[in-house]
Order: C-alpha cells, then structure tokens, then sequence
C-alpha cells in the first residue's frame, strides 16, 4: 500500500518537482447526475519518514485534482516550501480536466 501511494503521487502532475515526497490516493464519489463529482485526496509526507497526514474532500469540487493541489498547498506550509502570504494572496491556477460533463 505505501509503495503504491508514492506511485499515484509520482504519476500526478500536482507534485510535479515538489520539493518533499508525498504519497497519496486520489478519488471522486458521484452524489447526483446533476451536480458536480466529490473530489478526495488523501496523503502523507515524507514518504519515507512520515510526519503529517491529510484528508482532503471538497464538496462538489469535480475532480481529484482540485483536492491534491489544496493538500499540496497545506504541505507546502507545513514543511516551508511556501509561507502563508504567499498562499493565500498567489494566483489561482487551472490544474487539470475533469471527466465530469455536468455543466453549471
């Protein structure tokens, strides 16, 4: 299991030259056909020495993506890749396609 939550990660373009290795699993649950996929991310980091855990669910939030780069987000905090500032007052950014065809 920790083996293939390191290679989700690795095969997640979110963690693309992050600086700490995460291990994680994505995912989605469909609520309704009209509304938007339930987005999950859950992780830990470092991989090898593990310090801190997260489970991440935005509601309605369309695509598992969206649910990594907020995680990414609390561990750049946490380990100091970023400081508050910086990640409250950044730009947003477009981090993937969802397969989700609801539109609204």
């Amino acid at each position: 299991i920790h083996t293939g939550m390191r290679m989700v990660v690795e095969n997640l373009s979110t963690f693309d030259n992050f600086p700490i290795e995460v291990a994680g699993k994505t995912g989605t649950a469909q609520q309704s056909p009209n509304r938007p996929n339930h987005a999950l991310f859950v992780g830990y980091a470092p991989y090898s020495d593990p310090e801190v855990s997260i489970a991440t669910r935005i509601a309605f939030g369309y695509t598992s993506h969206n649910a990594a780069e907020y995680a990414k987000n609390v561990f750049s905090y946490y380990f100091g890749v970023q400081d508050a500032e910086e990640l409250l007052n950044g730009q947003a950014e477009n981090v993937g396609e969802s397969s989700n065809s609801f539109n609204d």
